[in-house]
């Protein structure tokens, strides 16, 4: 039988523990779930996934986890992260973000200020654009009821998105 230090040791060294998702999760309740393998021998039913505000996603079969987990009991706690290395994007340089789908769409926020964004085999940039040009070109003044005089044609927009602040 192990020590009372050795027992204390072991569930310090599980607090944190490595995995692989082994189902697709399941997002239909409060929580998304997940059944994550540990190792040969070892598969938690049900752990939770915890995300960051604002953020969610649902990582394919296979992703690798981080587990948490409480006191060091191994076969409770929750998913702190989870990484799928086949879509995960390469080649960020430090201080840009990107967020990605497994199908290859992408929000990037370059060092230059702009938002980039890929979707492959939707076309995103001519509806925006052309909303942005038909809300302005026929917008009204109260008092006038008139349209502007001067329009905006595709050679008044550039070619990224750019926000700005104070």
């Amino acid at each position: 039988m192990p020590s009372m230090p050795e027992r204390i040791m072991r569930r310090v060294q599980q607090v944190l523990g490595l995995g692989r998702s082994s189902t697709d999760p399941d997002d239909s309740g409060p929580v998304q779930i997940v059944q994550v393998q540990i190792n040969d021998l070892q598969t938690i039913d049900g752990m939770p996934v915890v995300h960051s505000f604002g953020f969610s996603s649902s990582a394919p079969r296979g992703s690798s986890i981080v587990r948490l987990s409480v006191a060091g009991d191994g076969s409770g706690g929750l998913i702190i992260a989870m990484l799928d290395q086949d879509s995960r994007p390469r080649g960020l340089t430090p201080g840009q973000s990107q967020q990605y789908d497994a199908h290859g769409s992408k929000v990037l926020l370059p060092n230059d200020g702009t938002i980039q964004i890929s979707a492959p085999g939707e076309a995103l940039r001519r509806p925006v654009t052309d909303v942005f040009k038909d809300l302005f070109n026929n917008h009204t003044h109260p008092g006038v009821n008139q349209p502007p005089s001067q329009k905006i044609t595709d050679a008044h927009l550039t070619g990224g998105l750019r926000g700005g602040g104070p």
